[in-house]
């Protein structure tokens, strides 16, 4: 389980891999908590190596966006079919864009 990120200009790109869950909580939100708050930041999260996605993995996505400016916030995930289907089946594509 790992999480990366890379900020290029007002690109921000965070890749996950293995099993997004509660055991990468405090890595995940030091990670994106490293990146200057504020609206003018689009997000790309590539989750297309993560095999499993439960709810705190969820409420960490929601925790970004927030972060990232909630209704104003522009993220892009990337994801396999597994985590696709959970973030779909969860009504994320209501709150972000899948790519």
């Amino acid at each position: 389980m790992t999480v990366t990120s890379s900020i290029n200009g007002n690109q921000v790109h965070l890749t996950i891999e293995g099993d997004f869950n509660y055991t990468l909580q405090t890595e995940f939100c030091q990670v994106f908590k490293k990146i200057p708050q504020g609206t003018d930041k689009s997000y790309t999260i590539n989750m297309s190596k993560v095999d499993f996605i439960d709810s705190s993995g969820l409420g960490m996505l929601l925790l970004l966006r927030e972060y990232a400016g909630d209704d104003d916030s522009d993220i892009t995930i990337i994801a396999g079919n597994d985590a696709k289907k959970s973030l779909i089946t969860s009504n994320f594509g209501q709150l972000f864009k899948f790519a």
